[in-house]
């Protein structure tokens, strides 16, 4: 299957779950490819077809973006090097939670969650702790002589009472012996608090911001934002104090400016965050396609964030 069609079925369902979501982009060395919101729950998501060209720098920027963003990150393939994504298992790479095109389908369309997630040391699911408890001691069965039947340590099936996960072959003696279900559906969006081994850090200065770039991301730390840039996304820095986060762009007056302002409106409505970008030169238009616009003379005439907030909300009002 080719990557178009996996980008445009995931579309479809999560339309179908109802979701709503962001404008498609052709582009492949962006960090995500799609965005998308229902209610509160918001997903950062990148597609390919094999997943070996899912990069530790991909990883750092997309899950560094979902957390400033407030959403989760999301890897869907199809396949590695050697074999295909099993369906029903969430796996991670470099710590952001991964799994196929069909078990987002049974996921959202059939109800059905993934059951299994691989670890360091192979499949993993989450057990019932306090059905099993209950169920072993009201069966009268001690901790050792469980512990002797599910060929694990007595320390083991305690764990497992307060929740820790299991191997499947060991969910399954459980299960068998006590005649009752304990193993537990997923949420694929909170694997991370189950299998927080791997994790990443943020590495987004790799590639360091310039000229106009500098300027202004230091005049919007003046101004008391946390500023940081970013390297494979459609904009080019997210700007956080203690109120707001703002999408920032820099216009480079070039033909890309208005598809830019384009991508940047669309990805402020769907996160519901601000987004404006910044331009060096004088320019016409206070709105470009839906982004605010404020010029760096402006920028630097100003006391405070929350000058900044409200020339945004002036300038979304012409577009509107």
């Amino acid at each position: 299957m080719l990557r178009t069609d996996i980008i445009h079925d995931i579309r479809n369902v999560l339309a179908k779950a109802g979701f709503y979501l962001s404008e498609e982009n052709e582009s492949r060395i962006i960090c995500f490819d799609l965005i998308a919101r229902r209610d509160n729950l918001l997903v950062i998501i990148k597609i390919l077809t094999n997943v070996d060209s899912f990069s530790k720098t991909n990883a750092n920027e997309l899950f560094v973006l979902s957390t400033m963003l407030g959403g989760t990150p999301l890897l869907i393939g199809e396949h590695n090097s050697k074999k295909k994504i099993e369906s029903g298992i969430i796996y991670l790479r470099y710590g952001i939670p991964m799994f196929n095109f069909q078990t987002l389908h049974d996921f959202f369309i059939e109800g059905t969650p993934p059951l299994i997630f691989s670890a360091p040391g192979g499949f993993y699911v989450n057990i019932d702790g306090d059905a099993l408890r209950e169920a072993r001691q009201a069966q009268g069965i001690s901790l050792g002589r469980l512990a002797e039947i599910a060929g694990v340590s007595r320390k083991a099936i305690q764990m497992y009472e307060k929740g820790m996960s299991s191997t499947i072959d060991i969910a399954l003696r459980l299960e068998d012996c006590l005649k009752i279900p304990l193993i537990q559906a997923l949420d694929p969006f909170s694997l991370r608090d189950a299998a927080d081994e791997i994790s990443i850090e943020p590495e987004l200065d790799a590639e360091k911001p310039h000229g106009i770039e500098i300027d202004i991301f230091n005049q919007l730390r003046l101004l008391g934002y946390n500023v940081v840039p970013t390297i494979l996304c459609p904009f080019d820095a997210l700007s956080k104090d203690s109120k707001v986060l703002i999408i920032t762009g820099i216009s480079k007056q070039n033909r890309n400016t208005m598809e830019k302002a384009k991508v940047m409106a669309n990805i402020s409505k769907i996160t519901e965050h601000y987004s404006v970008m910044f331009s060096e030169k004088s320019v016409k238009k206070e709105n470009l396609a839906g982004t605010p616009i404020i010029q760096k003379a402006e920028l630097d005439k100003m006391a405070d964030s929350e000058e900044i907030l409200t020339l945004i909300s002036e300038r979304i009002k012409i577009y509107h």
